[in-house]
């Protein structure tokens, strides 16, 4: 209840004037509540400057980036169980297993992926732009072979058998790796509408990449199954989602240049005598 001051003001007309001087009853509940306002405010001014674009992006951008984002998730879910599962599989942890057995394996692998990852880049270096939708796919899915072929790992006979899997794997990688990196700034520069917007959507691009490996590798921890069956189901099951939300990424974007596919395509409805498109 508020309460009220009655002052009389003579020499004018005489009249009262009310003046409130306090609230009794609900001071504390309508302080709280701008206080509170507030606080969502900066939270949300902090959300956006750090993971939203602060300039003009096309209309696509939004829905590609979700799905984007949620199937990074379901690769980062992927990469304790993963690991866990080459190692194990590589024989770490076993009596008979060296530290200069495992030492040599890996700079096996490194070496692998970056041989592949040049002959890669040198063989479709001018094919970037004109392809970046079908380099996006292939890109995901060698990463989706590459984690199928994990699972099959524990249920192969022989060490050598073994090792040479885990190399195709780096090598499927390594295609992952150069193909998702050479077509996103052709995707980058298609989404934003300026060239300070580029800038901005790669500055954002890496906040939110942060973001979602933190929140994909603390989830893998909680979530990674016991036993080899359990753990191959689970990267089956992920990998078929991954490949299927990067379809959904893809499907989002409408590029407006006319590629050397797209022409194709567009004389194929072309109607040569009447000059008109069908």
């Amino acid at each position: 209840m508020k309460t009220f001051v009655v002052q009389h003001s003579p020499g004018q007309d005489g009249a009262a004037r009310v003046t409130p001087l306090s609230d009794d009853c609900g001071s504390d509940s309508g302080a709280g509540r701008p206080k509170l306002v507030v606080i969502c405010q900066l939270v949300q001014g902090a959300f956006r400057a750090a993971f939203l674009p602060s300039n003009p992006v096309r209309a696509e951008y939004y829905e590609f980036q979700l799905f984007d984002s949620l199937q990074a998730l379901c690769s980062y879910l992927k990469v304790q169980t993963q690991t866990r599962l080459v190692l194990e599989s590589l024989g770490v942890g076993s009596s008979a297993a060296s530290a200069v057995a495992g030492a040599t394996l890996w700079t096996v692998k490194d070496g692998a992926s970056h041989v592949s990852g040049l002959f890669f880049g040198a063989s479709y270096a001018t094919r970037w732009p004109q392809y970046p939708e079908s380099f996006r796919l292939l890109a995901d899915l060698s990463n989706d072979a590459a984690s199928l072929l994990d699972c099959a790992l524990p249920f192969l006979p022989g060490l050598r058998a073994r090792v040479c899997v885990t190399l195709l794997c780096t090598v499927l990688r390594s295609l992952c790796g150069v193909c998702a990196g050479a077509v996103r700034p052709v995707i980058l520069s298609h989404l934003a509408l300026s060239e300070r917007g580029v800038a901005d959507l790669q500055a954002k691009e890496g906040s939110q990449e942060t973001l979602v490996t933190l929140l994909g590798l603390a989830l893998g921890l909680l979530l990674t199954p016991n036993g080899e069956a359990a753990t191959a189901s689970w990267i089956f099951a992920l990998t078929l989602a991954h490949a299927y939300l990067n379809w959904r990424a893809v499907k989002a974007l409408k590029f407006r240049d006319l590629t050397v596919q797209r022409l194709a395509l567009a004389m194929e409805g072309w109607d040569g005598g009447e000059g008109e498109v069908k």
